[in-house]
């Protein structure tokens, strides 16, 4: 306010004074044609009081002789010497061109309404500099044209420059996208933005005066000195709310506080974002952090949240809750089949088939592909009920998962194996462990056929633990020179060494002898098996080679090489038995390439390929485990092989068992249709040789003749066979 007052007190004593002045020249003009030395003193004195006030300026034009006449600095605003001030074009001049345009409307408007004119302008001043004035004067039409009769120009660079920032800062406040409140230390508010009024709802009036409360009704006002001296402490502070606007509307806010005493007040701003966008925004993000995208089920990161916390209220109330652990069966032949988006349909229908058969307080998540995990919470405070409830709802979830699931084409069925939990006891320790445990049963639930439900117990956890252990072994076992070979000799009739079976052992530290029914699993399935099954097959060769050069393997001999249906299936497989022997230098035909039976039963035509490959090689080919794949027989007439091998299964109980004598028979009878050779494995008595050699089969190999050998033993085993 005093600002205010400081500003237009000089402007009102400038007009009356030059009003004054005006009427005392009129006056003069009128009695006589020269003014006297005492009126012009006068007029001179007055001027002096007004420059008292500031720099001012002061012309007219003549009405009789429209001549030209200045007082005061006017030529000092004008950044000229007095004597070259002589017309005012030289004032108009002084004008930016930019700014003619508006004061020539301004000149018009007054001639034509006969008010006062009144406007702000920029004048050049020396070394074109800008000042700016305010021009107070009259104006009118002369010979019909537009004239500026009379002003009195003021100096106002300084108050302007005041103006104008206040202006810009307004300008800049009103652009902001935040709201922008000015508050005293009682929580009043000062003054607001524009941005303000347009979130709020509020007009200025309504806002300016009000507490702040007006804008968050659940703020209490009691707890403003609190906050108050937080923000004074502190000269920024920064939090977080829900306002609400004049039409209800509920919003979050990120509040920005910032303290400053003016004119020995305690002052606040605040700048209020809305940030309505941004929440929905982080929702978004943490949504798709803690779900599936496909089934928008919780993912693995969320179940690991809820069950630690349902561990926690487990122990701390005594009562039981389970974990499902399920497993769709087969599920790769879906996406394989039938194509990723039918199976992305399955997993979606299922999803909500299990949702729907849920508690409230139940979670399902979908943690990999096909995999989904339940938690339940709270069974029963029984272990016995609560392990029936979770059995009962196991199966019911089996039979959901099994209904057929109709796609454009045909309906779809698929079953799942389920592996179940209990918690809390004393055999898990967190979230992690308790997911492994489900998901060991899951497993066992396949083992055992798949479409079925296996309850965990610990033992299974130990099997797993000595897997996981081995597999860690294994990866350092080659390099430890911990694997070896052993040779199972086969004979024809009872007498006749024709050669033998290389057998891969592994003496892991600790461990001991581990049986190859136990660790060829762990390698095929971590793809280890192919660097030992290379490492076997050169091993085995090199013997092979050394054995020659001493003259103790001849033509007649073969070695049997055991090939896993990983390496077997490898592009570059006959390739790399064309470079062994090429390394090796032995006869192509002295070596046969064993491969089970369940090796030939997928992709039928890529290894009959291979085999045909190895055939060209001249190497033999071995079909191991004859019997018990079941599909092989069809394809056996295609095969490009030389002998089978009738499985130990079906050997052991004969004489004696039909079934296996039906078999056996069969196999024999087959393999002589065809041509083939044909041994048997696993010969543990005189009764099993002489019924085989009844039925046709006249080579022979187990422990009836020797067990497994060393590389020495058989190497003695040569040598007698060589010199009898």
């Amino acid at each position: 306010l005093v600002f205010t007052l400081l500003t237009i007190f000089p402007l009102l004593l400038i007009r009356v004074l030059s009003r004054q002045y005006e009427q005392q020249l009129t006056q003069t003009r009128q009695q006589s044609a020269e003014v006297t030395e005492q009126q012009l003193h006068r007029s001179e004195n007055a001027l002096s009081k007004i420059s008292r006030i500031g720099t001012f300026g002061y012309w007219y034009i003549d009405d009789n002789d429209q001549t030209f006449h200045w007082l005061g600095d006017l030529p000092l605003l004008l950044g000229l010497a007095d004597e070259e001030l002589k017309s005012l074009s030289q004032v108009l001049e002084k004008v930016p061109v930019s700014d003619r345009e508006r004061l020539n409307k301004a000149i018009h408007e007054a001639c034509e309404t006969g008010q006062e004119l009144d406007i702000e302008l920029p004048i050049e001043h020396n070394n074109a500099t800008l000042i700016w004035v305010r021009a107070i004067g009259n104006c009118a039409f002369i010979h019909s044209k537009p004239t500026w009769c009379e002003a009195l120009l003021q100096d106002i660079s300084d108050t302007y420059s005041s103006n104008h920032e206040l202006q810009l800062r307004d300008f800049a406040l009103n652009q902001s996208p935040d709201s922008i409140f000015t508050l005293d230390s009682q929580g009043y508010i000062l003054s607001v933005n524009d941005t303000a009024s347009r979130v709020f709802g509020y007009s200025r009036d309504e806002m300016v005066g009000a507490t702040i409360d007006l804008l968050n009704p659940t703020l209490d006002l009691n707890d403003w000195p609190r906050w108050w001296k937080m923000v004074k402490n502190q000269h920024h502070l920064t939090s977080f709310a829900n306002n609400q606007s004049k039409s209800g509307r509920l919003f979050p806010v990120e509040i920005a506080a910032s303290y400053f005493a003016h004119s020995q007040r305690e002052l606040c701003i605040l700048s209020v974002k809305d940030i309505t966008e941004r929440k929905k925004h982080e929702d978004e993000i943490r949504h798709l952090a803690y779900h599936d995208t496909l089934t928008n089920l919780p993912n693995r990161r969320l179940l690991l949240d809820r069950l630690q916390m349902a561990l926690v209220s487990a122990n701390r109330h005594q009562h039981i809750g389970a974990l499902l652990f399920i497993d769709l069966d087969n599920f790769k032949k879906i996406n394989d089949s039938q194509g990723h988006a039918i199976g992305d349909l399955v997993l979606k229908t299922l999803a909500e088939r299990i949702t729907s058969h849920l508690r409230a307080e139940d979670t399902v998540a979908r943690i990999g592909g096909d995999e989904f995990v339940v938690l339940l919470p709270f069974l029963s405070s029984s272990m016995e009920e609560a392990k029936q409830r979770a059995e009962d709802l196991a199966n019911k979830l089996l039979s959901l998962v099994i209904r057929p699931i109709s796609t454009n084409n045909e309906n779809i069925q698929v079953t799942a194996s389920i592996g179940v939990v209990n918690f809390p006891s004393s055999d898990e320790s967190n979230a992690d462990k308790l997911i492994s445990f489900a998901d060991t049963a899951m497993y066992q639930a396949k083992e055992k056929g798949r479409n079925g439900v296996v309850y965990f117990k610990m033992s299974m956890a130990d099997d797993i633990n000595r897997q996981i252990n081995l597999e860690s072994r294994l990866k350092s076992a080659l390099d430890n020179e911990e694997f070896f070979l052993h040779f199972q000799p086969q004979y024809q009739d009872q007498q006749t060494l024709i050669g033998a079976e290389v057998l891969l052992r592994w003496h892991a530290p600790t461990y001991g002898l581990i049986s190859p029914a136990e660790f060829i699993p762990i390698l095929e399935s971590s793809g280890m098996i192919l660097t030992v099954g290379e490492w076997v097959l050169r091993k085995a060769c090199h013997q092979l080679k050394e054995w020659t050069d001493q003259g103790l393997w001849h033509d007649q001999l073969t070695l049997g090489i055991n090939i896993s249906p990983v390496q077997f299936e490898q592009p570059d497989f006959v390739r790399l038995i064309e470079q062994v022997l090429t390394e090796t230098g032995i006869p192509a035909h002295t070596v046969d390439i064993e491969i089970t039976e369940g090796t030939v039963i997928n992709n039928i035509e890529q290894i009959i390929q291979t085999l045909n490959a190895l055939r060209k090689l001249g190497v033999k080919v071995s079909i191991d485990d004859f019997g018990t794949g079941y599909s092989s027989l069809t394809y056996l007439k295609r095969l490009p092989v030389d002998m089978v091998k009738i499985d130990q299964s079906f050997v052991k109980d004969v004489p004696g068992d039909d079934s296996s004598s039906a078999i056996i028979n069969t196999i024999i009878s087959m393999a002589d249709h065809l041509e083939l050779d044909i041994i048997a494995e696993g010969i543990e008595s005189i009764e099993q040789v002489h019924y085989l050699q009844s039925h046709g089969c006249q080579k022979f190999q187990g422990f009836f003749f020797h067990q497994p050998m060393t590389q020495s033993h058989f190497s003695s085993l040569l040598k007698e066979h060589v010199t009898s």
